[in-house]
């Protein structure tokens, strides 16, 4: 990648655009499942329009709920953490960092930080399972 460092910071550039694909990914299931559409159909149709396993990986388990613990929400929170300093030293201001890492840093104060990450948008857009699902199993 470069002189020493820019291996650390190009992994920060790669987890910020994941993050954010993330988030996103979580609203577009919650609102599909909120308005009575199979997530797993959206699914289909980002994989097939946007071509990125990453969509099929978390999506998948975003549509049948089953998130065993791949990349914890705390770590997603520590990385966005880590990007937000990196932007700051680079004097780049991104508006949606701080959103970004607001929603994942509420996530962990509800204790939900050993759950995978893709369980984010699942937690926030259940009220009624306040619950992290690692306390049911």
């Amino acid at each position: 990648m470069g002189p020493v460092g820019a291996g650390q910071q190009m992994k920060l550039a790669a987890n910020l655009m994941l993050a954010h694909m993330l988030g996103g990914l979580a609203g577009a299931v919650s609102l599909a499942r909120a308005s009575h559409l199979k997530p797993g159909d959206l699914v289909d149709i980002l994989e097939a329009g946007l071509g990125s396993p990453y969509f099929r990986v978390k999506g998948g388990q975003m549509a049948s709920g089953n998130f065993h613990p791949q990349f914890t929400l705390d770590l997603v929170r520590k990385d966005l953490r880590l990007i937000r300093e990196a932007l700051a030293r680079a004097e780049v201001p991104f508006p949606t960092i701080e959103p970004l890492l607001g929603m994942f840093e509420e996530a962990s104060r509800r204790g939900w930080g050993d759950e995978d990450g893709a369980e984010v948008g699942q937690r926030f857009s259940s009220p009624e399972d306040p619950v992290p699902s690692s306390n049911l199993r």
